[in-house]
Formats: C-alpha cells, structure tokens, sequence
C-alpha cells in the first residue's frame, strides 16, 4: 500500500477571493471593452486597453491562486494593488461617468487584498512550493 499524504483543505477564503478575482476580471474587461467601443479616443482608449490587460491577467493569477500557489498570492497582491491605483487614475481622467465603476473596482481590490493574507489563506498557502 502506498501512503499518502493529506491534502490540505481549500479554505473559503482561497475560493471567495478566486470569485472576487475573476468577477473583478470580467469587470475590466467589460469596462476595457466598452470604453473601446464608445469612448473618444486618447486617454480613455489607452485606459481601455490597460483594463483589458490586467483583467486577463487577473483571471490567469486567479486560477493559479485556486491551485495553492503562494507565487500566485504574491502576483494578485500585487495586481490587486495595481488595480486601486489603475481605478484611482481612470477615475480622475475619466471623471464623474466613472465614479460608481471605480469605487466598486476598488471595494472589491481592498476586500480580495484583506482575504489573501489571512490566517486560513496563510495557513493553506504555507505547504505550497510553488
């Protein structure tokens, strides 16, 4: 008989802040892709093609999180504080029309950052090697 080694258990933490990611994906995305199709050119075209950008990257990170790689948390860390200073700046060139959009996109960053370095994600994440 070959032993096995337990599996560590996913905490929901792991899981809600891979949703919070991903739906914070699918919001850049949708925002990159409706600023590109309506939005005038310049500033609002290049903060459309950067929203896009760092929504597929959030989604690869994303997945790699649910995996249990600490690489990964350190990743969405970062793009997750990226991602307040990229709302703050669109925010400020886009103006008013984008207040709502940023906020939320903010709320979501701070809550996934606070989930990502807890002490059950901590916990599941300190038996990764990757």
């Amino acid at each position: 008989m070959a032993d096995t080694v337990p599996q560590a258990t996913r905490p929901t933490d792991v899981i809600v802040v891979t949703i919070m990611a991903l739906i914070a994906a699918l919001g850049d995305v949708t925002t990159g892709v409706a600023y590109l199709t309506n939005g005038p050119d310049g500033t609002v075209k290049a903060i459309a093609y950067l929203a896009i950008l760092v929504g597929l990257v959030t989604v690869v990170v994303a997945a790699l999180l649910f995996t249990g790689s600490s690489v990964a948390r350190a990743i969405i860390g970062i793009v997750m504080m990226v991602r307040i200073a990229f709302q703050v700046w669109a925010w400020i060139a886009i103006g008013s029309n984008h207040a709502a959009v940023a906020m939320l996109e903010i709320l979501i960053a701070a809550v996934v950052l606070i989930l990502l370095y807890s002490r059950e994600t901590n916990a599941f994440l300190a038996g990764s090697k990757t």
